[in-house]
């Protein structure tokens, strides 16, 4: 039974029933990959599941050994596209962060880059004055100790959006969260590096 499984081996197998949702069915949200992965194992949400830490690991080896034919081609086209990308905006000093970076991307992933400007309106002219359609929004982030609505820009290269997340110069220092933990940032030598 369910219920006789240590808790540690248990947890184990919900990440990996929530890294194949997310790496074969695109599933973004880890918080509902692991929900929907516990109903499936047929464990009460009240159990004690894997924190996101254990779910991008669960990830990452889902496709090292699952997707090593095509996950190392998909994540170099995401990572150059990101590159391409951060040196049309080299003003803005970008920053590649997320699944891109950390190398759990899949096919349906974005690619999220951090710009910093002392306004959002800056980047918008200058997409706009670049023939770059791009869609507005926000999204909440964690910055030196407040949460807050950062203004975010999305955009497309060929099938694939980049949300491009204006921060001021003064957060350039302090890195936003992401599952809990401060986001890892590359820029652009660091991306190029990546490439080879």
């Amino acid at each position: 039974m369910i219920r006789d499984i240590p808790p540690r081996l248990l947890r184990e197998a919900i990440a990996q029933a929530a890294a194949r949702m997310i790496a074969e069915d695109g599933l973004h949200d880890y918080a509902l990959a692991k929900r929907k992965a516990a109903r499936q194992l047929g464990v009460s949400e009240r159990q004690q599941l894997p924190n996101n830490d254990e779910i991008e690991a669960a990830v990452r080896a889902y496709r090292e050994v699952f997707q090593t034919d095509s996950h190392p081609d998909l994540l170099q086209g995401l990572r150059a596209i990101a590159a391409e990308v951060m040196e049309q905006l080299a003003r803005y000093q970008p920053q590649l962060t997320g699944s891109v970076l950390n190398g759990t991307a899949g096919p349906e992933s974005d690619i999220n880059l951090l710009l910093f400007a002392d306004s959002d309106k800056d980047v918008e002219i200058d997409l706009l004055n670049r023939g770059i359609p791009f869609e507005a929004g926000e999204r909440k982030r964690t910055l030196r100790g407040e949460t807050r609505r950062v203004p975010v820009l999305s955009v497309f290269v060929e099938d694939t959006v980049v949300n491009l997340e204006v921060l001021e110069p003064r957060d350039r220092n302090d890195r936003p969260r992401q599952n809990g933990h401060r986001a890892e940032r590359a820029d652009l030598e660091a991306v190029r590096a990546l490439l080879g």
